[in-house]
C-alpha cells in the first residue's frame, strides 16, 4: 500500500461512522460456565452452561440417618402442636362452657357472625311467625352484643399481654382476669336474655331439640379436652427426668 493511501486509512479511523475491518480474536475454549441464578447464590459445582447435573448419590446409610432426623421432627411437631392445643382450649374453656350454655345462641359471642344460630334454629322447621318474631328478638340484643363484645375482646388480649410477659407479675394477671371477667359476665347475660326470650316463640319440642343439640355440643368439647390432657402427660412421662 502507498503512502497516500496509508493516510487515507488513517483518516477514515477518525471519523465517527465509518466502519472499519478489525482483526477478530478468538477466545479461549473453556470446560464450562456457571449459570447466573436470580437468588445471586455462589455458583455451585453441578451448574453447567446446558443445565445443572444431577447431584451426587448418598449413601444409605446418610439416607437412613435423614430419614429417621425428619420422622423426629414430624413426631415432636405433632407433639408441641397438640400441647399448643391443649393450652388454647384450657384457655377458652370458660367461654365455651358459656356458649355450651346458651347454644344455639353462642354465634352471638362470634361479633355478629350469626351462622351458628341460623344453622340450629333451620333444624327446628320455624314457621314464618317464629322467624318473624325471633328476628325481631336479635336485631333488640345486637346492639348490646357488639357493644359489650367490643370491651371484652379488648379486656382478653390485654389478658393475653400480661400473661406473656417476659416478667411475671401476679397481680398484674389477677387485674386482668378480673376486668375480662367482668365483660364476660356482661355478655353471659345478654346471651341468657336473648336465649330466654327466644325460648318463648318456641314450641316444647323445638325446645327439647334445642336441649338434645347442647348435649351433643358438650360431649365434643369434653371429648377434646381429655384428648389434649392425655397426649400432654404423655409427653410430660416421655421428657420428664426420672
Amino acid at each position: 500500500m502507498s503512502a497516500l493511501n496509508m493516510q487515507a486509512a488513517k483518516k477514515r479511523d477518525r471519523i465517527p461512522g465509518v466502519l472499519t475491518r478489525t482483526r477478530s480474536r478468538r477466545r479461549k475454549p473453556v470446560a464450562f460456565r456457571a449459570v447466573k441464578n436470580s437468588c445471586n447464590r455462589s455458583p455451585l459445582p453441578g451448574d453447567l452452561c446446558n443445565g445443572r447435573a444431577k447431584p451426587a448419590p448418598i449413601s444409605a446409610q446418610e439416607n437412613k440417618q435423614s430419614n429417621n432426623r425428619r420422622c423426629k421432627m414430624k413426631s415432636n411437631n405433632m407433639v408441641l402442636t397438640s400441647v399448643l392445643a391443649l393450652f388454647l382450649v384450657s384457655a377458652g374453656s370458660a367461654l365455651a362452657s358459656q356458649e355450651t350454655q346458651a347454644s344455639p345462641f353462642a354465634g352471638l359471642a362470634a361479633g355478629g357472625a350469626h351462622s351458628a344460630i341460623l344453622q340450629k334454629l333451620a333444624g327446628l322447621k320455624l314457621s314464618d311467625d317464629q322467624k318473624t318474631a325471633i328476628a325481631g328478638i336479635l336485631k333488640d340484643s345486637r346492639e348490646d352484643m357488639q357493644a359489650t363484645l367490643k370491651y371484652y375482646v379488648a379486656a382478653r388480649e390485654n389478658q393475653f399481654g400480661v400473661i406473656h410477659e417476659a416478667t411475671f407479675n401476679e397481680q398484674a394477671v389477677r387485674d386482668a382476669c378480673r376486668v375480662t371477667a367482668q365483660y364476660e359476665e356482661e355478655l353471659a347475660v345478654v346471651r341468657a336474655r336473648t336465649v330466654s326470650r327466644i325460648k318463648q316463640a318456641l314450641t316444647p319440642e323445638q325446645q327439647a331439640r334445642l336441649l338434645e343439640t347442647r348435649g351433643l355440643v358438650k360431649e365434643r368439647i369434653v371429648s377434646r379436652i381429655e384428648l389434649a390432657r392425655t397426649i400432654l402427660d404423655s409427653w410430660i412421662e416421655a421428657n420428664s427426668a426420672e
